[in-house]
């Protein structure tokens, strides 16, 4: 601190929300028995928040001067809520070793701002994958409660994490499963429509909504519908008489049969209702039961601890595993991961809590390819105090 240069700062603290603006009132006081030019520095800050009104003053002895420093943080996720500790440093051009500097704090504070969307908005298949996209546009990290909704309460939706926390200026995908409780057997899809919702924690801001529909395809299309039908119809409308030849068949001595031409169209439309018929059940037959299947497992895992449950697979066409966990204990959460048979995860971990107690790993041909065995998943409790004491169930379904 220069005896030759006497500064202060009005005020020191200034507290100010983005896109407002406050002004800090620098004085400057030449000391000396020269004539000097004093240069204005702000350190700390980031360059386009604030200016200066002038960025130097010639003062005469004991003469003293001002500027005024005007500071105005963007409304944007680039001005971080924070504290910020800054400098104004106050330097002679004629003896540059001659400075003096007063420090100031500048606290941002927070503003919320996010963006919902959902990607695709709709689709069509027995089930549907989306990806719920939050975007944190405020300057403050964001913790959000995800809820799916659809008015006939028909749909389970299982999200990734229903608990994402975006940090600002952060895109956040979660994926989500959505499945209906029931499927058409026959006939036309059935449009599923529902809605997503994210819900800030803290009541910092107002909760969200996108719209999303599944229109889930039958067991079995429409197109199979309309054939039985039409031969039932066939077989049952009255026939014209025909005129046409008669063949004879000659058998054993003195025995003859008389076969018409007609009865053979008569007969094909019943024998291709029947080979439908037994299509229809063997295909049913394959769809439930391929794939199906799993296991129950009981745990005790200590705070910080985990334990490996073996998955193997029931076949080598790709599958869903569903890990669902039921659990005493204080442990809010347990972390699951899927292992291939080479050590390496899946998928990041994800969580499992008492309100959404299952996870979804989906093996696709080029994962089960790694090996049908030696899968493991490794059930992890997060909790630093609690036990964790329960069964996780271990499920399969084809995803053919």
């Amino acid at each position: 601190m220069s005896d030759f240069i006497r500064v202060t700062m009005a005020p020191d603290n200034i507290d100010i929300s983005p896109g407002d603006t406050a002004e800090v009132v620098i004085t400057m006081q030449n000391a000396s028995n020269v004539v000097d030019l004093f240069l204005i520095e702000v350190q700390g800050l980031d360059s386009s928040w604030f200016k200066l009104s002038v960025p130097n003053s010639s003062l005469m002895p004991r003469d003293e001067g001002t500027s005024t420093l005007t500071i105005s943080p963007p409304k944007s996720s680039a001005a971080i809520a924070n504290d910020y500790p800054f400098t104004v440093k106050v330097t002679s051009q004629k003896d540059p070793t001659q400075e003096s500097v007063v420090s100031g704090k500048l606290e941002v504070k927070p503003f919320y701002s996010y963006s919902l969307d959902i990607n695709p908005q709709r689709m069509t298949g027995p089930k549907g994958q989306y990806s719920l996209i939050i975007t944190n546009n405020g300057n403050a990290e964001l913790d959000f409660n995800l809820e799916g909704l659809d008015p006939e309460d028909l749909c389970h939706f299982y999200f990734e994490t229903r608990q994402p926390r975006v940090a600002p200026g952060e895109t956040a995908e979660i994926l989500l499963d959505v499945e209906p409780s029931r499927r058409p057997f026959k006939g036309r899809p059935k449009l599923y429509s529902f809605t997503l919702t994210a819900t800030p924690n803290g009541d910092v801001s107002e909760p969200k909504t996108v719209p999303g529909g599944l229109e889930v395809t039958p067991r079995f299309g429409e197109w199979l519908t309309r054939t039985v039908g039409t031969l039932a119809r066939r077989r049952s409308a009255p026939r014209l008489p025909r005129v046409g030849t008669r063949r004879i068949v000659r058998g054993a001595p003195g025995a003859a049969a008389v076969v018409s031409g007609g009865g053979l169209r008569r007969l094909l439309p019943v024998v291709v209702a029947s080979l439908v018929v037994v299509g229809i059940v063997i295909v049913a037959i394959f769809l439930f039961t391929r794939g199906g299947g799993g296991f129950e497992g009981e745990f005790l895992i200590d705070p910080g601890s985990d334990i490996n449950f073996g998955v193997p697979l029931p076949d080598s066409s790709p599958v869903k595993i569903r890990a669902t966990a039921d659990w005493s204990g204080g442990a809010e959460f347990l972390e699951v991961i899927l292992l291939a048979p080479d050590g390496s995860p899946v998928r990041k971990p994800l969580q499992v809590s008492s309100d959404n107690p299952s996870v979804d790993f989906k093996l696709d041909e080029d994962l089960i390819a790694r090996r049908v065995d030696g899968w493991v998943l490794n059930l992890k409790n997060t909790s630093d105090t609690s036990q964790a004491d329960g069964t996780l169930k271990i499920s399969f379904s084809s995803l053919k």
